[in-house]
């Protein structure tokens, strides 16, 4: 797996992870992704954590784009 890039607070650097899945399953990823204006690593990791993974709330946030002073993304 190859090093992407780091993590906020300079963690320990992100792998890649590349899965197949069938069509029908990533459709309702895509879906979710969309309706929940995330990313798809955003969507896996929290699912990771709801089923009992440990995974840094930080990790779970969308990387897009930064977060303003109150939270919100800009």
């Amino acid at each position: 797996m190859a090093p992407a890039a780091p993590p906020p607070q300079g963690g320990p650097p992100d792998r890649k992870l590349t899965v197949l899945l069938p069509a029908d399953v990533l459709r309702q990823l895509r879906t979710r992704v969309a309706e929940d204006d995330t990313t798809m690593r955003a969507l896996v990791l929290d699912a990771l954590a709801r089923a009992g993974y440990r995974v840094d709330a930080a990790e779970i946030r969308d990387r897009r784009r930064p977060e303003s002073r109150d939270g919100e993304r800009r």
